[in-house]
């Protein structure tokens, strides 16, 4: 009923109506937050490539476009196939 019911119930139309496109969406995101973190957790812990200075923006978009373009769909097909292959 409240504010993350409805959100929960759009991300469900979304995926029942595009999945392919929303798997992509969700998944360049996930990548993006996912590195947006390691930078940081490298950046406390003094743990960054030699070298590095600042955050890699670069770095970030690669790993969202990769989200997006590759792991999205690929993932998408990939866990369909699971289950299907799983259900009894």
């Amino acid at each position: 009923r409240g504010t993350m019911a409805f959100i929960m119930r759009g991300y469900s139309r979304a995926l029942e109506r595009f999945p392919i496109m929303t798997n992509s969406v969700t998944t360049c995101v996930l990548y993006g937050t996912g590195d947006f973190l390691a930078q940081k957790i490298e950046k406390r812990y003094k743990i960054e490539s030699p070298g590095k200075s600042q955050y890699n923006y670069e770095r970030t978009a690669r790993m969202c476009l990769f989200g997006a373009v590759c792991a999205g769909p690929i993932l998408c097909h990939w866990y369909a196939l699971l289950h299907r292959m799983t259900s009894v």
